[in-house]
């Protein structure tokens, strides 16, 4: 059996996807690969490499940590810096101790190695190329579609395609459940 590659994610809202998707179609950088408005989401808990026959082992595991209901606020769009040169967008969001308690939930119910204290965020895009170009906090509108109402948690398998990741939701799980 194959492995798949594995993550859980909170969905964004529609009001948002619009938002971010219609500031995106401002941008025409060449060497940016734009992340599919379909896979916007805040990852949760990064799983990775699960063998298929286990995935319903993860599932059941997710079942059983209680799943709050909350709220985000996004706060801005930043350039996220590698080694100083620009490596990412991300839309951040205002710190949430629920987002940050039910993350390390998450990765010590399915013994997944919490690197850092978990930021949530969306990636808007990825910069590839060597001459990348320089931009600013400044460069990006504030975001008025800023509410994030959190009422499932979403277990997406991630496949790779000749145009980029697709995300697959592979289970949905509501809050409360």
């Amino acid at each position: 059996m194959a492995d798949k590659r594995l993550f859980v994610g909170l969905p964004v809202s529609k009001e948002l996807t619009e938002e971010l998707s219609s500031i995106i179609q401002t941008f025409s950088y060449p060497h940016w690969n734009w992340t599919k408005p379909s896979n916007f989401h805040l990852t949760v808990c990064f799983i990775g490499n699960v063998p298929e026959g286990k995935v319903e082992e993860v599932i059941s595991a997710l079942s059983q940590i209680p799943k709050p209901s909350f709220t985000m606020e996004a706060d801005k769009i930043i350039p996220v810096m590698r080694k100083g040169k620009l490596n990412m967008l991300w839309v951040v969001f205002k710190t949430n101790e629920t987002f940050i308690n039910i993350s390390k939930e998450i990765h010590k119910a399915l013994n997944v190695n919490l690197e850092r204290e978990p930021k949530a965020h969306i990636t808007l895009c990825r910069v590839k190329a060597l001459n990348r170009e320089s931009v600013s906090e400044k460069d990006f509108p504030q975001l008025s579609n800023t509410v994030l109402p959190v009422k499932n948690y979403i277990l997406f398998e991630s496949k790779s395609e000749g145009g980029g990741p697709t995300y697959i939701p592979l289970k949905i799980l509501s809050a409360g459940d």
